[in-house]
């Protein structure tokens, strides 16, 4: 879902440290009123608001028409990673069928509307510098050799199925029993999450 704090908004951060920019519908000639409840869960805590539709502005030249989103009244259960983050709201980057009531992402409506050239999006991490998103394609300056696609299990987080994962010495093959070894690449956290019982394999492997 894409969601932004509202003008008003309880628990939005500090007025003297990291400053959210607010929401105005009142402000857009674009803005639709919705009307419908939205709340989502995160591992902190929820975010309350409601639907809302505006155009989206993605760049100069791509503009996603009547977007369906969510207004925030309270971010409070995002606790202080919200109020300390440099981050106003979330724009996420699943799937439709993962998202609250249904609501259509704003990728897959930017795609339906075809205002971006190719149904890809990319992230260029940095490397301990200004990281880049892109959407409608992909940078190739940012990387030598060829890309190569892997399927995903399911069209819901982006999540695939691996050949197995090798740190140094930490090894986990495909399961005994013939169940996948899934993983998530979730560029919506800044945590590596796992079973308990082995991430403290992974991070003595990794020092």
């Amino acid at each position: 879902n894409l969601w932004v704090p509202k003008v008003g908004c309880t628990n939005c951060g500090y007025s003297f440290l990291n400053k959210k920019s607010k929401y105005d519908h009142d402000k857009s000639h674009t803005y639709k009123e919705d009307g419908g409840d939205f709340e989502i869960m995160y591992g902190s805590g929820s975010v309350k608001g409601f639907f809302s539709a505006d155009d989206v502005i993605l760049a100069d030249d791509i503009v996603v028409s009547q977007q369906r989103f969510a207004e925030i009244q309270d971010a409070g259960g995002l606790g202080l990673a919200y109020a300390l983050g440099k981050f106003d709201g979330i724009l996420g980057l699943g799937f439709t069928s993962i998202s609250v009531d249904n609501t259509i992402t704003v990728f897959e409506n930017a795609i339906a509307q075809q205002v971006v050239d190719q149904p890809i999006f990319a992230f260029y991490l940095g490397d301990n510098q200004d990281g880049e998103l892109t959407f409608g394609g992909y940078d190739s300056s940012k990387f030598e050799g060829d890309l190569e696609t892997v399927k995903l299990k399911s069209a819901t987080y982006w999540e695939i199925v691996m050949d197995g994962i090798s740190v140094g010495d930490y090894k986990v093959e495909p399961n005994a029993d013939g169940s996948d070894v899934s993983a998530i690449i979730d560029s919506g956290t800044s945590l590596l999450v796992g079973p308990r019982s082995e991430i403290p394999k992974l991070a003595s492997a990794v020092g």
